[in-house]
């Protein structure tokens, strides 16, 4: 989950583009106010907007233990797995400056998914205090089993904002959802 797959030419490409999703239409959520269950794997019933919130929701109950960051990384893509695991290297990364707020937020906003064919993208805020840091979660549906259908996350990438401003208007990028 945490390996950034975007590069920093589309990742620049993907800030300068015109076509503009708000992320001022989101819900917002605590890590407590969702459903505290463990037993939940990568099935092709999930949305990518569950997905997401199901790994967010995992991490913010992680203060204690690792069955949190277990589930996180449960809903990482294979790849992804390959890249930032076992789930022990995959903590460790969690636990960081870059995205250990994911393991002690106060509230989450969720932006507007963008979904192209098999890729989708979905911007979110964390808030700590007076801290706040938006993440852009990509995601891809699997087409090899045994995760075939199933939205799995491929990288998120962190967005710093200047204190004290609004989140970031993040565009729709083709060449992104498309990759």
């Amino acid at each position: 989950m945490i390996k950034p797959v975007i590069n920093s030419r589309v990742a620049i490409r993907f800030l300068l583009t015109g076509l503009v999703v708000s992320i001022g239409a989101c819900s917002t959520i605590s890590p407590t106010d969702g459903d505290a269950s463990t037993d939940v794997y990568p099935d092709p019933s999930y949305s990518p907007e569950e997905v997401v919130a199901i790994q967010l929701e995992a991490l913010g109950r992680a203060r204690t233990g690792t069955e949190g960051i277990e589930i996180a990384f449960r809903f990482a893509s294979p790849a992804n797995r390959a890249a930032t695991g076992p789930v022990h290297r995959f903590a460790g990364m969690l636990e960081g400056p870059v995205y250990g707020i994911m393991l002690d937020y106060e509230r989450v906003e969720y932006g507007r998914v963008i979904v192209r064919d098999r890729v989708a993208v979905q911007p979110v805020t964390l808030y700590r205090g007076e801290d706040r840091v938006d993440f852009l979660f990509q995601l891809r549906k699997q087409v090899v089993e045994p995760y075939r259908d199933c939205w799995m996350t491929d990288g998120v990438l962190r967005i710093d904002s200047p204190r004290g401003a609004p989140s970031p208007e993040l565009p729709q990028l083709p060449e992104l959802i498309s990759a």
